[in-house]
């Protein structure tokens, strides 16, 4: 009985993870439209201003919601930037290389990349991020 009550909850947990994934996405979106043709912004810096908060959303809903996490928002937040740097650094390098290598369009590539990265991602969150025993030493629990 508690390994399918530990699957109900990873499968929860999961849904979760994919619902904010759609919300943080559809965020940055509106954010871009808004800040491009209502605000007027050049669309590197509509781009730029929308990624910052739709990452801050991003941690926030996983931090409260997806994972409920006891962690200290100094240590879980460190760790998510870190994740979200490095994250970004292999789709970036990722999306040069694979075109080339494996003969796809960019937007082939990116469609692989974006569900790789989001198993990485969540993989990642919920082991090392927001996990409550995701780290070795408690000392970090700050």
């Amino acid at each position: 009985m508690q390994v399918l009550q530990r699957l109900r909850r990873h499968l929860l947990t999961l849904l979760k993870f994919g619902a904010i994934g759609l919300l943080t996405a559809a965020l940055y979106a509106g954010l871009l439209v808004l800040t491009v043709e209502s605000a007027s912004l050049p669309p590197a810096a509509g781009a730029a201003l929308a990624y910052v908060l739709a990452v801050s959303f991003n941690y926030w809903a996983h931090y409260c919601w997806t994972y409920g996490s006891d962690r200290s928002h100094r240590s879980a937040g460190a760790r998510y930037l870190a994740v979200v740097a490095i994250i970004f650094v292999i789709n970036v390098a990722a999306t040069a290389m694979l075109p080339g290598w494996l003969g796809v369009s960019y937007w082939f590539a990116q469609a692989l990349l974006g569900i790789l990265m989001a198993a990485m991602t969540f993989i990642s969150l919920s082991f090392w991020v927001f996990s409550s025993s995701g780290s070795i030493h408690m000392s970090d629990r700050v």
